[in-house]
């Protein structure tokens, strides 16, 4: 039933955004902004609460909002793990099991509207302050792990914040533009409210925000921080070459494509965890 009501809310939504959107672009461009940044809590499996179970909690207050923290391990180096969109800190299990058990502390966030955080929406400045304030707290990291859109905040991160020596992008896109024009797609907005839209965007995180937050164009300053970048060859959710393109910019990174693994089985799939837990301790 529920499955049914969100599929009934997604074609009304955009039938309103393709034969309304024309009307009013600027209102239609403000609830598409509000729809861009709005998070979803997927079920809590039996798996992720245990190893919530085995962790040391922290929070700490970012704009006016309260984001969850995870503590494993109480090795002197340390590694973060920043989730994807609509992800959490505990579906990192693998990577966090194995670090643990070769002496690492590991430290996973909830991202504002994510897991036990608060709030229902978010965007890259606002991921980026946190990933900023728990840095400030517990880093410099010995590696820093993102996952899909935590991957993407991680080279701006490196070069603003000194975030950690080595860093792991999982199916990770390399564009803010692509991210946007994907959603306005998905939603059919015409091309009067995607102006509108893009004006918005622009007025949120500056007019530079294209080229500012683009994966590879962060990337050619990181010529010293070596970098692991995972990505499925069949990832419908970000094309393969978005891997390819980020290790072309990244000097010192290397690209391992995987198969039959998804966007999602990357965090979890031998084949992609046992090669990254080898990168970063060697």
């Amino acid at each position: 039933m529920a499955n049914m009501v969100k599929r009934l809310l997604f074609t009304t939504t955009r039938l309103l955004f393709r034969h309304a959107g024309n009307c009013c672009p600027a209102v239609f461009a403000r609830w598409g902004l509000y729809l861009w940044g709005k998070t979803n809590r997927p079920p809590w499996r039996s798996w992720e609460l245990r190893i919530l179970q085995s962790s040391r909690r922290e929070s700490i207050s970012i704009e006016n909002e309260i984001v969850a923290l995870y503590h494993w391990g109480h090795g002197r180096q340390k590694i973060l793990l920043l989730p994807g969109w609509n992800s959490r800190a505990s579906h990192f299990r693998n990577y966090i099991e194995r670090l643990t058990a070769r002496g690492y502390e590991v430290i996973g966030i909830d991202p504002v509207g994510h897991g036990h955080s608060s709030g229902s929406w978010t965007n890259i400045r606002q991921y980026l302050a946190v990933i900023q304030a728990v840095g400030d707290k517990h880093g410099p990291f010995h590696t820093v792990i993102g996952h899909s859109f935590g991957g993407f905040c991680i080279p701006y991160a490196l070069n603003r914040f000194n975030l950690s020596s080595k860093a792991v992008l999982l199916a990770t896109p390399n564009d803010l533009m692509w991210l946007f024009e994907r959603f306005t797609e998905i939603v059919q907005a015409p091309a009067s409210v995607r102006e509108q839209m893009q004006h918005q965007v622009e007025q949120l995180l500056g007019d530079d925000c294209w080229q500012e937050y683009s994966v590879g164009e962060q990337a050619k300053h990181l010529a010293h921080r070596p970098a692991m970048i995972v990505h499925d060859i069949e990832d419908i959710g970000v094309p393969v070459s978005h891997a390819r393109e980020n290790q072309a910019a990244w000097p010192q990174s290397r690209l391992l494509v995987t198969r039959k693994l998804g966007h999602h089985r990357v965090l979890r799939h031998p084949s992609a965890v046992k090669p990254v837990i080898q990168f970063i301790t060697e």
